[in-house]
């Protein structure tokens, strides 16, 4: 509390209330703790009796500093806040569509409409998901991904054609100024970084502002550059805006929706890059980032990285998808028979293993297995798979279709003999990567 406190009356280093009955009760002979704020830090006041001859003749005052673990806590409350609500609202508004669809309430013609709600509001519910898994392999290093030359120039004007439509909506112009610039990077990761930036600024500016994305190379760094007309941050809050789960206008924040999670997964995607972000606001003005990378490049891999991924000759293909969610089944199945593949299903890992084990198995090229099912899990079923006599059918690809999406993962899959790792909500196009992978050789 205060620098010297060595020989001073205990109730010169505090005259709260809480504190003087503390005391007393430890006089009285009781145990008593309490948390005590003084000057924005927190002490732990542990105050104990000391008895002698079964008497109390004094007693024992332990004041300790925790401050942090307050901090945390505090976050873990608004961590716990912030989720309940960012899961609570969209999932309210799913039942209740779902609920007034079963009912007949709605019409024919708005049917649609409705399952255009609904489809958004799971959206936000997996957009939510997979910012806590980003920020989770992000401390955890779990991004063991080879770098590639990523022109970080072309990578900012994809995803302002992304954001445009929103942009639009409320009239913002978006303007890319710069040069072409190559950095080495993991091309997911620096599109997050480039997507959440550009996104923030849109949903903190005004009706009819502007977004200027600026590249520019300064020595031997790359130097990227979002500035907004935007409501900006007041000075006081400047220190916490990169915070997890800290919004700095928490009504506006509900309006436009997000977790509160993106500055924080831009935060930790710069620190990974050896690189810095530097934040400039003024309210009413408009905010500024400016994020600075170091350019290390490899430009031998640069040919590489200008390949696109043609869609492979999948006819005469055929697929057994091993998935026990009949919803996910419907879907993936759906997904998958639109890029020209004859699909059959198995309800799960044991099924799987029984339809490879017969004649059956011997007409599928390749299978996609769901992990966490009944009776048989999908690393089970692959090492089973892996076991049979018929040589064909034991080196069938296997590729993991599951919502396990953790580098760990990952590894597991490989471990266990698959393939390859494919992370839920599916996305086309990683299908077709992986696909490319196995039938375009």
């Amino acid at each position: 509390m205060d620098e010297s406190v060595d020989g001073k009356h205990v109730l010169e280093i505090n005259r709260s209330e809480e504190f003087i009955d503390c005391i007393k009760k430890a006089i009285q002979g009781i145990h008593s703790e309490y948390i005590c704020p003084v000057k924005g830090r927190f002490y732990n006041i542990y105050a104990n009796p000391v008895f002698r001859n079964n008497e109390v003749a004094g007693a024992v005052v332990i004041i300790t500093d925790v401050t942090e673990k307050e901090e945390r806590e505090n976050l873990r409350r608004e961590f716990s806040a912030n989720v309940s609500h960012e899961l609570k609202t969209p999932l309210t508004s799913i039942s209740g569509i779902a609920e007034i669809i079963k009912n007949g309430i709605v019409d024919e013609k708005d049917v649609k409409t409705f399952a255009g709600k609904i489809y958004d509001e799971a959206r936000r519910l997996i957009h939510l998901v997979e910012d806590i898994i980003k920020l989770s392999q992000l401390d955890e290093g779990e991004q063991a991904v080879e770098k590639t030359p990523i022109d970080i120039y072309d990578l900012s004007r994809i995803e302002i054609h992304h954001l445009e439509p929103v942009a639009e909506e409320r009239h913002i112009k978006i303007n890319l100024q710069g040069e072409h610039m190559m950095i080495s990077g993991i091309h997911s990761v620096l599109e997050e970084m480039v997507y959440n930036l550009i996104e923030n600024a849109i949903k903190y500016n005004k009706e009819d502002g502007t977004i200027d994305v600026m590249i520019k190379k300064k020595k031997h760094r790359c130097e990227f550059c979002v500035k907004d007309s935007g409501i900006g941050i007041p000075a006081d809050q400047l220190d916490r805006i990169f915070e997890r789960f800290y919004r700095v206008d928490k009504s506006h924040s509900k309006e436009i929706g997000g977790t509160g999670l993106g500055l924080s997964i831009v935060k930790d995607i710069v620190d990974m890059m050896n690189g810095t972000i530097k934040l400039e606001s003024k309210e009413n003005v408009g905010t500024t980032f400016t994020v600075t990378i170091p350019l290390e490049i490899d430009y031998n891999a640069e040919k590489e990285q200008q390949k696109k991924v043609e869609k492979p000759d999948l006819s005469g293909k055929n697929v057994l998808l091993v998935e026990d969610n009949e919803l996910n089944r419907e879907i993936a199945t759906e997904i998958l028979k639109s890029l020209g593949l004859k699909v059959d299903c198995a309800a799960d890992g044991m099924d799987a293993v029984e339809i490879m084990s017969s004649e059956a198995g011997n007409q599928y090229d390749l299978i996609f297995m769901d992990i966490q099912m009944p009776k048989m899990d999908g690393y089970t079923a692959t090492r089973e798979i892996r076991t049979l006599n018929d040589s064909k059918k034991a080196n069938i690809p296997i590729i993991a279709m599951t919502a396990n999406a953790f580098d760990e993962d990952r590894k597991k899959a490989i471990k266990a003999g698959m393939n390859g790792h494919i992370a839920k909500p599916i996305d086309v196009n990683v299908i077709l990567q992986n696909l490319d992978r196995i039938f375009g050789q």
